[in-house]
């Protein structure tokens, strides 16, 4: 974690102490004149240390709080859909299948 932590200049954490999966919480201060995304290159960093052994299929789950998660789906999800037509990825938002860990809002 440190070197992701490094890396992206971002404050990750970890808590596997409330249920079968670990909990990774990427903190960033970022403003609108930012070239990217400090917190979205702690994900891509992290997704590779995850993935770095594995050549199939790969699953991520992101807990987004309630209040943001407009900013993923876009105007009549037009974010999103364009993420899946880029990516050519299934990606799916679900408000019901969340960890018995997570916080109300996530």
């Amino acid at each position: 974690m440190k070197s992701v932590r490094e890396a992206s200049g971002t404050r990750v954490d970890v808590d596997d102490t409330r249920c079968d999966e670990c909990i990774v919480t990427v903190q960033a201060t970022e403003s609108l004149d930012d070239i990217k995304s400090m917190a979205v290159e702690a994900v891509l960093l992290l997704e590779g240390k995850i993935n770095e052994d594995e050549e199939e299929n790969v699953s991520i789950r992101l807990l987004v709080p309630s209040e943001v998660i407009g900013c993923i789906i876009g105007k009549s999800g037009s974010i999103i859909n364009e993420f899946r037509k880029r990516t050519r990825e299934v990606v799916r938002i679900s408000k019901g299948d969340k960890p018995k860990c997570a916080d109300a809002n996530d």
